[in-house]
């Protein structure tokens, strides 16, 4: 073990493992390889423009690059306070994982490649590519990278802060971003799967034009689909912030989650399977071309109307979609009026029925011309005289004129000038319409409701 202070300057340098007891520059123009580097909280520069290779950086103050030329790599763990490196044309690579406490800045101009590292106080690459492996976490603060390459699996994450990203290249490997909030400058390639996503649940997420913390304009929407991903996903499993869309165009397979999610205007895909997925309810329109699929949805309600499903308009446009509700919802769950599979039919509303006779009207309209008297209709004969509507219900002959009224607190009945019959029954105005009507013989109106049978009994029967 060497124990260092001060500047080492040679054509090449080769030491093992080190421990700083003060400031140290290394610099080199041909290699330079180290042990294991412990700082106990010293700073340590490397220049020169050769190649630097140290084994592993622990406790070291600030790790100043400021080389002007070759590479610098840190091949195990990087624990250091700060990291630095200066505009010149220099690559720099941690390919150990590890922890900065503070910032990083590289401003070099050869590229930058990290893996699985943790920036507490926020990281800053303008290199002409930084390249992630793994997860690259910044706690809550911001995440400011130029051009990506995805070596593998890639996790960006900046909690309550803000990612920022150039052109994203991503080969088969899937990228997820998460922060709180997130601008796009670059396009995107690579066939892997894309996940955006706040950090917060609660926040909201505004795309195209809509109103959201969380923002996505159309040509940062356009960034994400472009290069033919397997899918793109925007917002987080368990998010509960509205998501408001106005109308937009997407051509790749697309998940939308959140809470409560409003589409104002039409979202269109010429291709590519739409999945949304909400907390709450789900209104809008969509314009969903043939060959897009089924088009899922989950949550307490959804109603989509002027919409087109995998090419299919009107009431049948529901068949080509499939729903998942949340906790028991019995929706509405429609599109274009049209019930969605999946969904429970909707709740059974018994009809408002009010029984009760108010009043029972019998009047004469002619003489009677014929049976056992002539004069005004009046009880028959032998029959009680206080009810007087079996009078109308017996009259003999059936051919006799007369004027029967059967007034409900719900509908009325009524018949005027011939024998009552089937079309009598007209609802008082404003209590809707007569859902049906039977006659069980003749062509009288027919005995059978349990509250008129009770009225006219024993002697209820048709009026013939």
């Amino acid at each position: 073990s060497t124990t260092t202070t001060g500047a080492i300057t040679a054509g090449s340098i080769d030491l093992g493992a080190m421990t700083l007891a003060g400031g140290t520059t290394l610099s080199s123009n041909g290699t330079l390889a180290t042990g294991a580097v412990t700082g106990a909280g010293n700073d340590l520069t490397l220049g020169g423009t050769g190649a630097a290779t140290l084994a592993s950086v622990d406790g070291v103050g600030t790790l100043a690059i400021n080389k002007t030329g070759g590479s610098a790599t840190v091949t195990g763990a990087a624990n250091v306070s700060d990291i630095t490196a200066q505009a010149s044309s220099f690559a720099v690579a941690l390919s150990g994982g590890g922890t900065v406490v503070n910032a990083a800045t590289f401003s070099n101009t050869g590229g930058v490649a990290l893996t699985d590292m943790t920036v507490s106080g926020g990281l800053t690459s303008t290199a002409s590519t930084t390249t992630v492996q793994g997860t690259l976490s910044t706690g809550n603060s911001n995440l400011t990278l130029g051009a990506v390459a995805a070596n593998g699996p890639v996790t960006l994450s900046a909690g309550t802060g803000q990612v920022t990203l150039g052109a994203v290249s991503h080969a088969t490997n899937d990228v997820t971003v998460t922060a709180d909030a997130i601008v796009l400058n670059g396009a995107w390639s690579g066939t892997g799967e894309r996940i955006v996503q706040p950090t917060t649940p609660a926040r909201t997420i505004g795309l195209a034009g809509g109103a959201g913390s969380f923002s996505l304009d159309t040509g940062e929407l356009a960034f994400l689909e472009g290069g033919s991903p397997s899918r793109v996903t925007i917002g987080q499993t368990d998010g509960t912030g509205a998501l408001a869309a106005t109308g937009f165009s997407f051509d790749d397979p697309l998940t939308l989650r959140s809470g409560s999610m409003t589409i104002t205007g039409t979202l269109t895909k010429p291709a590519g399977q739409l999945t949304l997925t909400s907390t709450d309810a789900l209104t809008g329109s969509v314009n969903l071309a043939a060959g897009t699929g089924t088009f899922l949805l989950t949550g307490r309600s959804a109603v989509f109307t002027a919409s087109t499903v995998n090419g299919i308009a009107g009431p049948a446009a529901a068949q080509q979609a499939s729903v998942t509700p949340l906790g028991g919802s019995t929706g509405p769950f429609t599109i274009n009026g049209a019930l969605i599979p999946g969904a429970p039919p909707p709740p059974a509303v018994p009809p408002v029925v009010d029984n009760t006779i108010n009043t029972i009207v019998v009047s004469q309209i002619g003489g009677q011309t014929s049976g056992p008297s002539a004069g005004p209709m009046g009880p028959s004969q032998g029959q009680d005289p206080n009810t007087p509507a079996q009078a109308a219900f017996e009259n003999q002959p059936t051919s006799q004129p007369f004027t029967v009224g059967l007034e409900f607190s719900r509908f009325s009945l009524l018949a005027s000038g011939a024998e009552a019959g089937l079309g009598d029954i007209a609802p008082a105005a404003g209590e809707g319409s007569v859902a049906s009507e039977s006659n069980a013989g003749g062509g009288g109106i027919e005995c059978g409701n349990a509250v008129l049978d009770a009225f006219f009994a024993p002697s209820c029967q048709d009026a013939n």
